[in-house]
């Protein structure tokens, strides 16, 4: 008698070697793409307080004092005025907020929910992420 197929036994025996490949492999997967869109945020932070530092520089050369635009001490880098330096995506980041201490800007990003970034905060200079899910 030929044998033209695989036994019960033989299939079984595929599906479990695959179950424990899915096992070990989804988890480092899913946290590989977090690391990603932590270091990405991180990076948006770093992005944006070297920009409010040139900007400030700027204003201030042309005899402006970017201080001025703040709120209570904070510059909201999300607003439509501010976006031409920032380039803020509002589909990914719902608040943004730029405060200096001397030249050096601190930025706090929070994700938009439903974004990339849920409801994530991240606050660092142009150097350094000092807090936030993006450390």
């Amino acid at each position: 008698m030929k044998k033209n197929g695989f036994t019960l036994v033989e299939l079984l025996a595929v599906i479990v070697i695959l179950a424990i490949i899915l096992v070990i492999a989804v988890p480092k997967i899913s946290d590989t793409i977090d690391n990603a869109k932590k270091g990405s945020m991180a990076s948006s932070v770093k992005m944006i307080a070297a920009a409010a530092e040139r900007e400030k520089m700027v204003q201030e050369t042309l005899g402006s004092d970017f201080k001025d635009k703040a709120e209570n001490g904070s510059i909201n880098c999300a607003s439509d005025n501010n976006k031409v330096w920032s380039n803020i995506d509002s589909t990914q980041f719902s608040a943004c907020s730029v405060t200096f201490t001397g030249d050096t800007a601190t930025v706090t990003l929070t994700g938009a929910t439903g974004g990339k970034f849920p409801s994530w905060t991240c606050t660092g200079t142009r150097s350094d992420i000092t807090s936030g899910e993006c450390k």
